[in-house]
């Protein structure tokens, strides 16, 4: 029985020893640092989605009401001029409504915590809001001269009828479906 304890002893001291010898390696060999920290994760900060939509809201509105005002002043810079102009070339006389949609998107965007039910637009009246207003660029763009793409496009460029947008779907309806398709797919629309 002896021989057994002092078996027991020597393998628990030889225990001991190693876990004593693998203690001093960790203090003397270098140490891995529990998080390492980079300028990136000082810096970093995240917004809540609530803030990002806060964000995107007053960036719309604020966009709208430029627009809006650029296009009733009287007078208008170097940037306002460009961008109005590049405005009715796309969209012709549905120019008015683009600063409208987007003051209105941004309003419900920061409105939307207030449980104000109305200006809660979902997916589907937004893309109804979109088909409308193409179909709106397309019947401006109708009344306007000319019978070939080219003429209509000319037509475009000056800022008149449904813009490039309206030139460009009303060419399409027309050279896919003729007159009469064209006439029943906008009164589907």
């Amino acid at each position: 029985m002896a021989k057994s304890s002092t078996s027991r002893r020597g393998r628990s001291s030889r225990s001991a020893k190693s876990a004593k010898k693998g203690n001093s390696r960790r203090k003397k060999g270098r140490s891995i640092p529990a998080k390492k920290r980079t300028s990136r994760n000082i810096l970093s900060f995240e917004i809540s989605r609530d803030r990002k939509l806060d964000f995107a809201g007053l960036i719309l509105a604020g966009l709208g009401l430029f627009t809006l005002l650029s296009i009733i002043a009287p007078e208008q810079g170097v940037i306002t001029q460009a961008w109005i102009g590049i405005l009715r070339r796309v969209t012709g006389w549905g120019a008015v409504f683009v600063p409208l949609a987007l003051l209105g998107f941004g309003i419900a965007l920061l409105t939307r915590r207030l449980g104000i039910r109305r200006f809660r637009p979902g997916a589907e009246r937004i893309v109804g809001a979109f088909l409308l207003f193409f179909a709106l660029l397309i019947i401006m763009h109708a009344f306007g001269p000319g019978d070939d793409f080219e003429s209509r496009l000319a037509f475009a460029r000056v800022g008149n009828g449904g813009g490039v947008i309206g030139a460009a779907l009303l060419s399409a309806l027309l050279s896919a479906l003729g007159i009469s398709g064209t006439i029943v797919i906008l009164l589907a629309w």
